[in-house]
C-alpha cells in the first residue's frame, strides 16, 4: 500500500505508524513501512456556484507530499486478497479501501452484513470484501475471513487504520492546507529573488524588509520578473544542481538537494533567496581562478631560471605584486613576485614594505632556483630598487 501525507504532518503520521507497528507485533501481523522522497501534488480549491448549484475548481495549488510505502496488503496463498473493510451502520456503510485508487461499487455502501462463506445474514459490525486472483469477489465476516482465505482480520483492521491516514489531495478547502506544505517552483522563487536583489539589494532574513519576505509578497501579488531575471534564475538552478552537500557549508550547498527536487516550501525561502548572491560570488571567483590559471600557464611558458646561485644581477620590472606578508621573529616579511620584461618570474622575501613601480630597476643576488605550480622562479635576496 502506498499512502501520501502532507509534508508538515509526517511526524504525526510516523508516530501513528509506530503505534500500528506495536499493535501488529501484538497480533503477530507482519508490518513495516518506508518513507520515500518528497513529491508534488496538485490540490484543487473548489467553490460552490449558488446560482447553478454546482461545484467548480476556483484555483489550484502545488503542495509537498510525503509518500509512505507500507508492507504488502493482507493476502493469502489461496489467491484471495482483502480489498476493503465495510463498517455497517443502520443508515449506510463506511467503506475503507485498502488501495485508495481502487474502485468501490455503490452497492458496497448499502449492502447488508451478509457472509458469502457461511451463508448467514446476522448482524455484524464489520465485513470484508475479498477478491480472488480469478476476479471473483466475495463478502465475508471476520471469523470466516481467516477460515476461508487465511487472512488475519486483525491485519485488515490495521490496514484500514493505515489507509485512513492517506490524504485525499485532489480537493481541499484552502484553510485545510498546511501553510508549510504549500509547494513552489524553485526557479520561480529564484527569479523573484533575482528581481528583488536587482532592485533593492540583498537583505538578510532578520533585517527589515528581508529579501525572503519581499519574494513572498512578490509571488503572492503576481509581479513579473523580466526575461533576464528568469534567465539568471535558470542558470542559478542549474549551478545549484551541480553542487553536492559534501562540497561546502554555505547556504547554496543546503539548497542543492532542493534544486534537484525542483520544488520547495516557505521554510526554504531564506536560503534560496540568498543563492543569487552566492551565485554571483561563485561566478566572480570562477573568473578570478580562470584568470589566475591563464596567468600561471603564460608564466610556465615564458619564465625560466635566470643567472646562477650567488650571482648579482639587474633587471627591469614589468609587473610587481605583493603576494602576502607575515610576522617573523625579526619583524614582518613581505613576499613580492616580480616579472621582468621577457616574462621571467622572480621572488623576493623583503624585510620591509617596498615601492616597486613598473619600469623600476631591481638589483639582487640569486639565492636559489625553484618551481612553484610548474612556474620556474628565481629567488632573490639583498635586493635594491632604483
Amino acid at each position: 500500500m502506498l499512502i501520501h501525507v502532507y509534508k508538515s504532518r509526517i511526524d504525526e503520521v510516523k508516530k501513528r505508524l509506530e503505534k500500528v507497528g506495536k499493535k501488529a507485533a501484538k497480533y503477530g501481523v507482519p508490518f513495516s513501512y518506508e518513507i520515500l522522497p518528497d513529491v508534488e501534488k496538485t490540490v484543487g480549491i473548489y467553490k460552490y456556484d449558488v446560482a447553478n448549484h454546482v461545484h467548480y475548481c476556483d484555483t489550484t495549488y502545488k503542495v509537498i507530499a510525503v509518500p509512505i510505502q507500507i508492507s504488502d496488503e493482507p493476502v493469502c496463498s489461496s489467491g484471495w486478497n482483502a480489498v476493503a473493510q465495510i463498517e455497517h451502520f443502520p443508515e449506510g456503510n463506511i467503506v475503507t479501501m485498502f488501495d485508495r485508487d481502487a474502485f468501490a461499487p455503490d452497492a458496497w455502501k448499502t449492502c447488508s452484513s451478509y457472509c458469502d462463506h457461511c451463508g448467514t445474514n446476522r448482524k455484524r459490525r464489520v465485513t470484508y470484501m475479498v477478491v480472488h486472483e480469478s476476479g471473483e469477489t466475495k463478502q465475508v465476516g471476520s471469523t470466516c475471513l481467516k477460515e476461508y482465505t487465511g487472512i488475519n482480520p486483525n491485519a485488515c483492521a490495521l490496514w484500514a487504520e493505515v489507509a485512513s491516514y492517506d490524504e485525499p489531495f485532489e480537493t481541499e478547502s484552502f484553510g485545510s492546507i498546511p501553510a508549510d506544505s504549500l509547494s513552489f517552483n524553485i526557479v520561480e522563487v529564484l527569479a523573484h529573488a533575482v528581481m528583488s536583489i536587482r532592485k533593492d539589494g540583498y537583505r538578510r532574513s532578520d533585517a527589515p524588509g528581508a529579501t525572503k519576505e519581499e519574494v513572498k509578497d512578490s509571488m503572492s501579488e503576481l509581479r513579473n520578473p523580466d526575461d533576464a531575471d528568469w534567465k539568471k534564475a535558470e542558470a542559478i538552478s542549474e549551478w545549484l544542481k551541480g553542487l553536492s552537500v559534501t562540497d561546502g557549508t554555505g547556504c547554496e550547498y543546503d539548497v542543492a538537494p532542493i534544486a534537484k527536487q525542483g520544488f520547495c516550501s516557505f521554510r526554504h525561502f531564506g536560503r534560496i533567496c540568498y543563492c543569487p548572491v552566492a551565485y554571483d560570488k561563485a561566478m566572480e571567483k570562477a573568473k578570478r581562478d580562470a584568470a589566475r590559471a591563464a596567468e600561471q600557464e603564460a608564466q610556465r611558458a615564458s619564465s625560466g631560471f635566470v643567472g646562477t646561485v650567488g650571482q648579482r644581477l639587474s633587471f627591469k620590472v614589468s609587473t610587481a605584486v605583493l603576494v602576502t606578508s607575515f610576522p617573523t621573529f625579526y619583524g614582518t616579511t613581505f613576499l613580492y613576485r616580480l616579472i621582468d620584461e621577457t616574462g621571467n618570474v622572480f621572488v623576493w622575501f623583503a624585510s620591509g614594505a617596498q615601492e616597486i613601480s613598473e619600469g623600476a630597476t631591481v638589483k639582487g643576488t640569486v639565492k636559489e632556483h625553484k618551481e612553484y605550480n610548474g612556474v620556474k622562479q628565481t629567488v632573490l635576496t639583498r635586493c635594491k630598487v632604483a
